[in-house]
């Protein structure tokens, strides 16, 4: 089987690598019920700042 390296396009644009890493960052050391509870909002969070990243991004593309 051959490795390769993925393509430097394809990688996760930084505002969404931001917003998984604090997505993480918030659920890292918990465990238990606090996890299950931070984990929910933690979600939700994350859903809406990468829907907000879409948004921008469409915007964008739609300016002339």
């Amino acid at each position: 089987m051959t490795a390769t390296a993925p393509r430097q396009d394809s990688a996760r644009p930084s505002a969404e690598q931001e917003a998984w890493d604090r997505y993480r960052d918030d659920l890292r050391e918990l465990q238990g019920r606090e996890y299950e509870d931070a984990e929910d909002r933690s979600w939700e969070r994350l859903q809406e700042r990468l829907r907000e990243i879409a948004r921008e991004r469409d915007d964008e593309r739609a300016r002339p």
